[in-house]
């Protein structure tokens, strides 16, 4: 079993079931593509690592994809090197990745909306650019790629909301909203239930809906429904903005 292999194992992810039906080879590339997301975001969520030793980590897989003399390279490393080479991938999506992981390790709240989509914006949107590159998509997906990315860490967000918080010290929900809707970082550290909080998620899920209606709307091309061959339910997060609350 490759490195690669062997940490989507262990993620447990449902990536295998999403890509079965590809060739073989986009399949172990999409693999070893997923691998080095997975490997970024613990570089920034597992414990056991200073902050410091967490910039270095990810300054090392800067150094990778930009082609840096590195020492020692891993098995994974040489993977992905040959990835970016052999599909001659545009790797500013990677890179932006890494930059908004990184923003995670000393995590501040966003001001206001645009701060949020930018976060987003790395994290997932730069996620799909690069699954559709390497899944043989043209750029005619990648409005689809983008618009999707924002709807699913929306509702990552929204789902997440205590948790975040609570374990990780974590406010993706911005100033400005929380502001709006009268719901302060007390009330959310006191995981306060209220109708202010209501809103305020229901705010947040109407912007996840705009974005998943945008997705839909590109999902026209041969391109998008390359990457987007299984529907998605419409309005996902429904059932998913109280429960998650522990009253």
């Amino acid at each position: 079993m490759t490195q690669a292999q062997t940490i989507t194992s262990k993620a447990k992810s449902n990536l295998a079931f999403a890509l079965i039906d590809l060739p073989e080879e986009e399949r172990r590339h999409m693999a070893e593509f997923y691998a080095f997301c997975r490997t970024v975001d613990d570089i920034v969520d597992e414990p056991g690592m200073t902050p410091r030793e967490r910039h270095d980590a990810l300054n090392r897989w800067i150094e990778v994809i930009n082609g840096g003399d590195v020492l020692e390279l891993t098995e994974l490393e040489e993977d992905i090197i040959a990835l970016i080479q052999d599909l001659e991938l545009d790797t500013t999506p990677m890179l932006h990745l890494i930059e908004g992981c990184r923003s995670d390790i000393c995590q501040q709240q966003p001001l206001n909306r645009d701060e949020l989509l930018d976060y987003t914006y790395c994290v997932a949107c730069c996620v799909g650019l690069t699954s559709a590159r390497i899944m043989g998509a043209g750029e005619a997906a990648y409005p689809y790629a983008i618009a999707l990315g924002h709807a699913l860490q929306m509702v990552n967000i929204i789902r997440d909301v205590a948790e975040d918080c609570g374990k990780s010290n974590r406010i993706y929900l911005p100033r400005e909203d929380m502001d709006r809707f009268g719901y302060t970082l007390e009330d959310l550290r006191g995981r306060v239930y209220s109708p202010q909080l209501q809103e305020l998620l229901q705010y947040e899920a109407d912007l996840a809906e705009k974005f998943f209606a945008e997705a839909a709307d590109q999902n026209t091309t041969a391109s998008a429904r390359r990457i987007g061959r299984r529907s998605f339910p419409p309005r996902p997060w429904r059932s998913s903005t109280t429960p998650f609350w522990t009253k």
